[in-house]
């Protein structure tokens, strides 16, 4: 929870995170109590100035002030990311099939014919 955001206005939230973002999301400040949440909207302010965002799987805004970044991981094989996904000949973009959080390191959809050569950390089984 050391990395919340404070004080961050609607502008400098959306300057630095795309919608499709990756938070930990502290319901209770100082609970370190969280659940995973991707952005789904740009972030705006209300009247009194607090700056929330839509998330998926919750009616209305939070606000950014429970919001922690996660770091964004990377697949090993293609180099798409939490934030650029790669997309197939049908159109349909990739999603993880492992992901370490923790190293930023994954194998996404449309390289997991690599996964009985590779381990999550790119390196060879």
């Amino acid at each position: 929870m050391k990395n919340v955001l404070r004080n961050v206005t609607a502008a400098r939230f959306n300057e630095r995170f795309p919608v499709g973002s990756l938070f930990h999301y502290y319901p209770m400040m100082g609970i370190p109590d969280y659940e995973e949440v991707i952005t789904r909207s740009e972030a705006w302010e209300l009247g009194h100035g607090a700056a929330v965002v839509s998330v998926i799987g919750r009616a209305g805004g939070l606000s950014v002030d429970h919001l922690e970044p996660i770091k964004a991981a990377t697949c090993s094989q293609c180099g798409c990311d939490d934030h650029h996904a790669c997309v197939s000949e049908q159109g349909q973009p990739c999603h993880w099939v492992q992901v370490n959080r923790v190293t930023g390191v994954g194998i996404c959809s449309h390289c997991a014919e690599h996964l009985n050569q590779i381990n999550t950390f790119g390196e060879p089984k």
